[in-house]
């Protein structure tokens, strides 16, 4: 939620609004409600941070009627773990019937997370 302060002695009600352009990546994203300032996220937006967008940014107006005041909001999307890992590679092994106890062997798996997310 944006919040902007009147300090006007008459308080008159604060509306906010988005300013679209070419700084702004809010469209179709987010919405703002123009007479509480609270932001929220469109229906059915998918915010994958492997596949989308991690930054959204625009410019939010508060405006008295009178005087307007602009700001940048910027939301920034968070990574967690949301991808299943994956075998990569040979997944069936070989081990001599001789084998002694204590034998290692490793299958390796990877997934689509980013960083801290990816270890498998």
């Amino acid at each position: 939620q944006v919040r902007a302060f009147d300090q006007d002695v008459v308080k008159l009600p604060i509306q906010y609004y988005l300013s679209p352009g070419p700084n702004c990546n809010f469209s179709g994203a987010f919405d703002l409600n123009s007479n509480t300032g609270e932001v929220t996220t469109v229906p059915g937006q998918n915010f994958d941070y492997e596949t989308g967008s991690r930054v959204f940014h625009c410019n939010v107006i508060a405006s008295d009627g009178t005087f307007n005041q602009s700001s940048t909001l910027v939301l920034v999307v968070q990574n967690r773990n949301d991808n299943a890992p994956v075998y990569t590679g040979l997944t069936t092994l070989t081990v001599s019937e001789s084998e002694q106890a204590g034998f290692t062997f490793a299958l390796l798996s990877s997934d689509a997370d980013d960083a801290e997310n990816r270890e498998t």
